[in-house]
Order: C-alpha cells, then sequence, then structure tokens
C-alpha cells in the first residue's frame, strides 16, 4: 500500500499524519525535511504550499526554511522516488468545513481535513516542486499590474461605473451589443447579455416569455476589460513587450485563476467570488431558506454528490466565457 505523510508547521513543531496508520506525529519543523528517508518510492509527502513551497522570507511565520533548504529537499525526494506535492493554503478552510469543522482547531485537524479533500477530489491538482524559489520577473510584474487594476476597479466602482474620466466605461458602453452579437451563446449566458429588439443591451432584470432573464453583469465584463484597458481608454501594455497581454498570462498573473493565486486582489474577487459563485448557484437552483427564511446559496457543507458533479460543469462554463469573453475584447482593443 502506498503511503502518504501529510505534513503542516505550526509554532516550534511539525505535524505529521501518516495516511495507513492514522497516527498523528509531532516532530521538529527540521526533521520534516527527513520524513523521504523513511518512505518507499512511490510514496507521497503533501503539505500546504505557504509552509513548503515557498523560502523563508523576512519575518513571515509561515515560512520555515530557506531556498538552499528546500531546493536540497525537493531533490532528495527525486532522488528516492518520493512525490512531494503542496495543497493550496487557501483551500484548507473548505476542507475544514466539508469534515464538520467550520473554525481552525489545530494542525492536526488541519491535516485531516486535507487528506478527506484529496479523498473526496482526487483530481485536485497538487502543486508540484519548483527548480527555483527566486521570483521571476513575469510574476513582479504581474503583481504591479494587479495594484494598478486593484485601483482601478475600485474607482470604477464606487463611481458606478459613471465617471466622465472612466472612458473604459465609456468605450464599453458603447461596444457592448457588438460584444454580445460576437461571444458564444454560453458566454451571454454567463454574463447576461442581452439586445432589446432596438438593438440596445438589456441592462435590467426583465421576465420574457415567462422566463426570467438576469440584469446585465457589468461588472464583471467590466473586469475583464480591466485587464485590457486603463482607466482612460488606452490599452493595457505590457513593460516588457508594449504590447496587450495575451490570455494565458491574465489567466495567471491578473486574474489568478488558480487555487495557488496567492492575493488574488480585485479583479479575481469580482470574477469568481461575485461572479461564479451566483452564476452556478443560478444554474444549479439551490438557493435554501436561512434561519431568518432569506433565500441564500447552499453552503458547500450541505453539497451533495450531484452539486459538486454540476458545480465542476459550471466552474468549466463560466472560466470558459471568461475566456472567449476577454479574446473577443483583445482583439476589439488591439484594433484601437
Amino acid at each position: 500500500m502506498k503511503r502518504t505523510y501529510f505534513i503542516d508547521c505550526g509554532g516550534l513543531q511539525g505535524t505529521v499524519l501518516d495516511s495507513v496508520t492514522g497516527k498523528v506525529e509531532k516532530i521538529k519543523p527540521d526533521e520534516i525535511l527527513k520524513l523521504q528517508d523513511r518512505l518507499k518510492p512511490g510514496d507521497r509527502i503533501i503539505g500546504e504550499a505557504s509552509h513548503f513551497a515557498e523560502p523563508k522570507r523576512g519575518l513571515s511565520r509561515a515560512q520555515y526554511f530557506h531556498i538552499n533548504e528546500l531546493l536540497k529537499w525537493y531533490e532528495d525526494c527525486a532522488k528516492k522516488g518520493v512525490e512531494l506535492g503542496f495543497f493550496a493554503s487557501k483551500m484548507t478552510e473548505k476542507s475544514r468545513r466539508l469534515i464538520g469543522i467550520p473554525h481552525k482547531m489545530g494542525d492536526k485537524e488541519d491535516l485531516w481535513a486535507i487528506k478527506a479533500y484529496l479523498e473526496k477530489f482526487p483530481k485536485y491538482h497538487l502543486m508540484k516542486p519548483r527548480t527555483s524559489l527566486e521570483t521571476r520577473p513575469v510574476v513582479e510584474e504581474g503583481w504591479d499590474v494587479k495594484e494598478e487594476m486593484n485601483a482601478m476597479l475600485n474607482v470604477a466602482r464606487d463611481r458606478d461605473y459613471q465617471d466622465k474620466d472612466d472612458k473604459a466605461s465609456v468605450w464599453l458602453r458603447e461596444n457592448l451589443p457588438k460584444i454580445t452579437q460576437a461571444v458564444s451563446p454560453q458566454t451571454r449566458d454567463v454574463f447576461c447579455l442581452g439586445l432589446k429588439k432596438d438593438g440596445t443591451m438589456r441592462i435590467s432584470a426583465q421576465t420574457i416569455k415567462g422566463e426570467t432573464k438576469p440584469a446585465l453583469k457589468f461588472k464583471q465584463v467590466y473586469t475583464v476589460l480591466s485587464s485590457l484597458m486603463n482607466f482612460d481608454g488606452t490599452p493595457r501594455l505590457r513593460g516588457n513587450t508594449n504590447e496587450v497581454s495575451g490570455w494565458k498570462n491574465v489567466k495567471q498573473h491578473y486574474f489568478g485563476n488558480s487555487p495557488h493565486h496567492g492575493n488574488g486582489g480585485v479583479a479575481r474577487s469580482n470574477l469568481f467570488w461575485h461572479g461564479m459563485r451566483h452564476y452556478i448557484s443560478r444554474k444549479q437552483g439551490n438557493r435554501v431558506l436561512n434561519k431568518k427564511g432569506h433565500s441564500v446559496m447552499k453552503k458547500i457543507e450541505a453539497f451533495t454528490d450531484h452539486d459538486w458533479d454540476t458545480f465542476r460543469d459550471h466552474r468549466k462554463e463560466y472560466r470558459d466565457a471568461v475566456r472567449d469573453l476577454f479574446q473577443v475584447m483583445r482583439k476589439m482593443v488591439v484594433g484601437i
């Protein structure tokens, strides 16, 4: 039987959960870097990315090991045939909720939660060790652009996308009919893009032939545009290429479309927390009444297997729609 060590660090000690015996062991943090000596080829070690995929920098409490220590550990595990995998730290809280632990209790509970999550979702993509732990220029560039987008999105929302200097909003309103015609039917459904008989945009929710059409998701569409256009209406150009960024870079470094996204910023919040979450709930029709009698989205603790299966399908629909919308608008922006 293949064995997995689930590992964590907190304070002055490390914690190890053995997948085979279920035993939880407390060890010194430095001993974690020697756990591969206990294992056989094909066994695994899994820990949170914040502890074991990032080196110690400054006075951060999350990281325990320096770059050379981690790289040596990665290399030794590879030589011994022990697979290292890193679990997104931001997913640990969700994992705890799935097993009925609403609040953080300790490292032991976190490890049981991660183990349960990976057993329920075996296709979850664990981060692999990197060959270099130095921050790449493209990542630093992404941080800078994300800060610019944060400022743009906050100001635009604060002024209800009506500021006279917000040329991006002006451009978007003028081009929404053309965008609506160019994107796929699925993208129109995701962002509630619809035209009236006179060719103008349907902005508010409407009931047509007994079917309720939700209001236009202007904030989400504007968020996608912010990766392509500045507040003043000029194209958002990359510093190293002087060109508008492509989808791969935007997805990873501007929108944080990954469980390992770190600080996703306002764009990620707009698209995934305020956008995708509500789209999936709408498609699943899984709203429930809370204790006050208000209709709310079902919490993941109450999800059935069917809910999880359809969740993945609708999540893919939403992500595909974001890409489609981006590509359509990029062609238009580049042509400015």
